[in-house]
């Protein structure tokens, strides 16, 4: 059994018997033949259908085949269809290359040929398919697309989360080591603003003795790619300086490439022998 859908072909003319011929030639379970009798219906059926091809008789009452030819290559849905045309009046040279000048792929005389005819549409007809499965690929290619990119988001933001919730300091740098955020606990330390952190501004915080040991070591651990552990004194919004650990390690890709740079300060001035003397006031302070 064929679950494949039906391929659409227009046929197009005001006589008959015309038709009955067509549908005889083109008579199969994969085709789906809808008739016009008239270019308007012609109009109608394409914009309603989307067609492999279309079969249009040249001289009609009212709108002529190659009016309607073109009108239809102005519907969006049909600007690409093909259309044969089928004429036994209009043999002459200047007929022809008017029916290719309204869009037409080809122009048959009748009485035709049923083996051409069916020769002809089954080459536009696996066109048709073909346009239609890479559609469909480059749709499922779209959806899947915008599928990772709504999971990179989710999981973006569930880090952001993860981040914020922390009781820790955390931030992220791009591979130059310039940071492009930090959470919340930083701010509420250092009463310093988004401006004020981001890029290099951070290190403003840094106690000064400590300040280029700690950029000397973060250079290094940038120009070798690899993670780094320090200790300095950071200040908070009542120009206090606390000793932090600050450590930082390398996010990759797959092909190993650093694209981003993880780390967290975690107060550790309680714990470290330095906190043991009195808390040392930054010099601008009063």
């Amino acid at each position: 059994m064929n679950d494949d859908p039906k391929i659409n072909i227009l046929i197009v003319d005001d006589h008959p018997e015309n038709l009955l011929a067509l549908e005889a030639t083109l008579e199969s379970p994969s085709y789906h033949l809808i008739r016009a009798s008239s270019g308007q219906e012609a109009l109608r059926q394409a914009r309603s259908y989307n067609f492999a091809v279309i079969l249009m008789d040249v001289q009609m009452p009212g709108l002529d085949g190659f009016a309607t030819a073109r009108l239809i290559r102005e519907l969006k849905n049909a600007e690409h269809t093909p259309v044969i045309f089928m004429s036994a009046i209009h043999k002459a040279h200047q007929h022809i290359y008017k029916g290719y000048s309204a869009g037409a792929v080809d122009y048959l005389f009748t009485p035709f040929d049923p083996d051409i005819v069916r020769s002809k549409v089954a080459v536009f007809v696996d066109l048709f398919k073909k346009s239609e499965q890479i559609a469909q690929q480059a749709h499922l290619l779209q959806q899947r697309e915008q599928s990772n990119l709504l999971e990179l988001d989710l999981a973006i933001e569930r880090r952001r989360n993860l981040a914020e919730a922390m009781p820790l300091i955390v931030f992220t740098a791009r591979p130059d080591g310039t940071i492009d955020y930090i959470n919340q606990k930083w701010f509420t330390y250092t009463g310093l603003t988004f401006k004020e952190s981001v890029g290099w501004e951070w290190t403003k915080a840094i106690h000064p003795d400590d300040l280029q040991k700690c950029l000397d070591r973060l250079t290094e651990s940038i120009r070798i790619g690899g993670g780094a552990d320090m200790r300095c004194r950071l200040r908070n919004k009542e120009a206090v300086y606390r000793w932090h650990l600050i450590q930082t390690t390398p996010e990759r890709d797959p092909s190993g490439e650093i694209i981003a740079w993880l780390g967290s300060a975690l107060d550790i001035h309680d714990q470290n022998q330095e906190g043991e003397r009195p808390v040392e006031k930054s010099e601008a302070s009063p």
